[in-house]
């Protein structure tokens, strides 16, 4: 009996001791996390980017009908230590269509993280209606289409030639019934000589219209046009007349004419008389001494006219000729403070100026000088740089030498 007795405060004992083991090992997780959520606590937010919806499990027969969402916005929670770094790679979405047949459905739109420790909660849209059917397919003729022409007294010669020259499309059974033809769409955009273009495709209905949700292959193909210039027709180049100089110290800087190329039309044997181009009526620019711009005629031969607009508008720049000269001049002292004196070494500087001739010719020496500022300075020797102020469009190269010793003493 008593060994009995001692066997149960025995087992008493020990469930007592597993049992404060086992509290105070919970009381330690749980303070555990609690410090965790406070060193890094768990943030619930929107993933400020969209992720990519995928579809997976479609039948290869089937085809679904309509514009399904391409993206879908996220709901996340992750620690915080970890919500700076995720990137939409590592998220996926998905609508699974697994085993379905022909039909609509509403399916539940997936999504994942491959982070540990991330997970999604909520999807946006949360549910997708998604219709199914049977999937056709044939391959069709490309028809080319030329939205605009080519400037006049050009032609496209032959037809607009593409390659490949058919297509395959599929998709919905529906949606490839409704295909009347496959069309490629190019402009000419003013060119005035034959291109070759890559052009995308596209399916349309009886009215016109593209067709959503349906799959050309290839979708692209390459329309090669022939521009030819008419007979009778002729593209030259304007060669601009000048006479005259501009006045003394100034030159031609440029000389430009819009358009630099016109098109002449005539009798196809005077087109052939002409050798490239035309000249325009002259443009007197003697003594000029500012920019001419200014619309001016074409010199054509006699039963040449031109295409277009009969006048060009010409411009010449004119700018002055540049030179330099250099001045000696004495530096004078401003901003000393009162009670002050001081003395520059050298007193007088060599200024080397550049600019306009015209200007330079007129300068006076009272119109540059040469200073010093002493601002706020106190008795002491100081290394100096001078400053030359001169008249606007005159410019300054260099003040020889670039340092002036000043030396700054009480007045007595």
């Amino acid at each position: 009996m008593r060994q009995t007795t001692t066997k149960t405060e025995l087992l008493r004992k020990i469930l007592s001791e597993l049992g404060s083991l086992f509290l105070a090992l919970s009381l330690a997780i749980f303070i555990w996390v609690i410090a965790e959520n406070e060193e890094n606590p768990v943030i619930r937010q929107n993933f400020p980017q969209k992720i990519p919806l995928e579809i997976v499990n479609l039948s290869p027969n089937l085809a679904t009908v309509g514009n399904l969402p391409k993206e879908v916005e996220l709901t996340v929670v992750a620690p915080s230590a970890k919500w700076n770094s995720l990137t939409p790679e590592d998220f996926r979405a998905w609508l699974d269509l697994k085993n379905k047949p022909p039909g609509r459905y509403e399916l539940e739109v997936m999504a994942s993280c491959s982070v540990k420790g991330v997970k999604v909660i909520e999807t946006r849209p949360g549910r997708v209606a998604v219709t199914l059917e049977e999937k056709d397919e044939k391959e069709m003729p490309i028809k080319v289409k030329v939205l605009d022409l080519p400037p006049l007294g050009y032609y496209i010669s032959g037809s607009p030639q593409a390659e490949p020259t058919t297509t395959k499309i599929s998709g919905p059974k529906s949606q490839v019934a409704r295909v009347k033809e496959v069309i490629a769409e190019i402009t000419v955009g003013g060119s005035r000589e034959g291109f070759s273009r890559k052009v995308a495709l596209k399916a349309i209905d009886t009215n016109g219209d593209e067709i959503a949700g349906i799959k050309l292959e290839p979708a692209s193909t390459l329309i090669t046009l022939n521009i030819v210039q008419r007979a009778g027709f002729k593209d030259v180049s304007v060669l601009i007349k000048l006479e005259g100089q501009p006045a003394s110290g100034f030159r031609i800087s440029n000389v430009s004419v819009t358009p630099s190329i016109v098109t002449v039309m005539g009798s196809p044997a005077s087109i052939e008389k002409i050798p490239g181009y035309v000249e325009t009526e002259p443009v007197n620019i003697k003594g000029a001494k500012e920019s001419i711009s200014k619309q001016v005629k074409l010199n054509l031969p006699e039963g040449i006219s031109v295409l277009g607009e009969p006048n060009v508008l010409v411009s010449v720049e004119i700018k002055p000729v540049e030179g330099g000269i250099t001045l000696e001049k004495k530096v004078t002292v401003q901003s000393l403070q009162s009670g002050l004196k001081a003395s520059v070494a050298p007193e007088t500087v060599q200024v080397i100026l550049a600019g306009p001739l015209p200007l330079l010719a007129e300068l006076k020496p009272e119109d540059v000088q040469v200073i010093v500022n002493l601002i706020g300075l106190g008795p002491g020797t100081y290394k100096l740089r001078p400053v030359a102020l001169v008249p606007e469009g005159v410019r300054v190269e260099s003040i020889i030498p670039e340092t002036l010793e000043v030396v700054i003493s009480k007045s007595f």
